[in-house]
């Protein structure tokens, strides 16, 4: 009986190590398959999570036809593509995901005690969220589009860009970079320009005979400077009735979206910008047009 016991247990000893030997060669087959999938990649482990997370979601990103929502104030995020010069050449992961017109999930690769690695994925609600597919007309349409009809209704109107360098703020605001040459014609300046001026034209505002005029001017190194007088320095002042002005500040009359798009083009052209990691060329100021 005695030997019969311990025969069994050495059975059981065998066929544990059997299963566990088994085991680990097919971790090890799935490793290497998943290794496969992003060769060289260090961040392979986090990029096959992170896939694996995507799988399971319901995608209803934000489409051209959905409905315009009535906001007071809209808070909209843009989801930047990965870049070929640094960040896909680098090997980057990609822990951003859009999975519906109104949520982002950040996946931030975290690791345990153990060593074992794994994601925390933490959701952000916004009124809008625009995917790396998303074009500057589908931001402009939800965003700044609303905007301009309420200034015509006697409102007062602002949008801004806000995001870290080569976040995409230059590239939304002002339009598509080509090289370093910037094609001001497809950024949301002009297409708020382009709407401006079929109001003026409309039916319902045409009689009122309203001028547009436009100024431009950036923030640098705690100094303001005129985007369009040969970046003439300005100051920043309170008025007697403790408003705002930028003292000095040129305002060039409009008469069409074609002179808009030239003052966006000059005032542009003469920001002030250099290179970074993420882009060739980076605005390096604020700027207000």
């Amino acid at each position: 009986t005695n030997v019969s016991s311990v025969v069994k247990e050495v059975d059981r000893i065998q066929r544990n190590r059997e299963e566990r030997r088994l085991k680990q060669a097919l971790q090890k087959e799935e490793k290497e398959a998943l290794m496969n999938i992003d060769p060289n990649n260090p961040n392979w482990e986090f990029q096959s999570m992170i896939r694996e997370f995507r799988q399971t979601l319901e995608f209803r990103t934000l489409r051209d036809g959905d409905a315009l929502e009535e906001h007071q104030i809209t808070v909209a995020v843009r989801k930047r593509p990965l870049n070929k010069k640094a960040e896909i050449t680098k090997k980057e992961v990609d822990v951003v995901t859009i999975p519906k017109k109104d949520t982002l999930v950040v996946h931030e690769p975290r690791t345990k005690v153990d060593l074992t690695k794994y994601l925390d994925n933490q959701n952000f609600r916004f009124d809008y969220a625009f995917d790396d597919t998303c074009s500057n007309e589908l931001v402009y349409k939800y965003t700044a589009r609303p905007l301009v009809c309420t200034i015509f209704e006697g409102g007062m109107a602002t949008c801004f860009a806000y995001g870290q360098t080569g976040s995409g703020k230059t590239h939304t605001m002002g339009g598509e970079f080509l090289g370093k040459s910037q094609d001001v014609s497809k950024g949301i300046y002009a297409m708020a320009a382009r709407d401006v001026f079929s109001y003026l034209t409309s039916k319902k505002f045409g009689h009122l005979n309203l001028q547009v005029s436009a100024s431009f001017f950036e923030i640098y190194s705690g100094k303001v400077f005129d985007l369009l007088n040969g970046k003439n320095k300005l100051r920043v002042l309170e008025d007697g009735k403790q408003v705002v002005q930028v003292v000095g500040l040129v305002e060039r009359v409009c008469q069409s979206p074609a002179d808009v798009l030239q003052l966006i083009q000059v005032g542009s052209s003469a920001r002030t910008s250099g290179q970074t990691a993420a882009n060739n060329q980076s605005s390096r100021s604020h700027a207000v047009f």
